[in-house]
């Protein structure tokens, strides 16, 4: 199925290591499971699986598809989150649908919990959930370790200084 629809072999190995004998349903119920982190397809290879099977273009799982790679898409830039706004118009655009159906479908993402939204400063953010978990991570050892510093108060001059006679070494 995959090979005659121009889809690379290794996927369907992945395909059934990950979903078993339902495979082959499952990626015809959802073919944008291709695109999924375990799988490793990418998006427009399963936006054209999808369309030759006859999936509109509206359809609520292509356009959750779209928007969980434009995510994917943006780590690349440097990007941990996106701008709620910014994400729902740059999918909108990326697949020509309107910017309420991508809006309708960030909404139930998130309401089954595969992406997160957190207010950051003025912003409205949201992530991928493995970059939520990893930013709180960061967080939380940054802010330990910014209590083991003996004087926040002191300069870093002064506390390298302090250091450099405490270990009998020279910076």
């Amino acid at each position: 199925f995959l090979v005659s629809n121009g889809i690379r072999p290794e996927y369907a190995i992945r395909l059934y290591k990950f979903y078993g004998d339902g495979a082959l349903e499952l990626l015809k119920s959802n073919p944008y499971i291709l695109s999924s982190d375990r799988i490793g397809g990418r998006f427009d290879e399963a936006d054209a699986l999808a369309l030759s099977m006859g999936f509109e273009d509206d359809n609520p799982q292509r356009i959750a598809a779209a928007l969980i790679f434009e995510m994917a898409y943006n780590l690349n830039n440097g990007h941990c989150f996106l701008p709620r706004e910014k994400l729902i118009a740059a999918t909108a655009q990326l697949i020509g649908v309107e910017e309420e159906l991508a809006e309708e479908s960030l909404d139930i993402l998130i309401d089954e919990e595969e992406v997160i939204q957190e207010p950051v400063v003025n912003v409205t953010a949201v992530y991928l959930h493995r970059l939520y978990e990893a930013e709180v991570y960061t967080a939380a050892r940054l802010r330990a370790m910014a209590q083991c510093i003996p004087n926040p108060k002191l300069d870093a001059c002064e506390l390298a200084e302090r250091m450099e006679l405490s270990l009998n070494i020279r910076y």
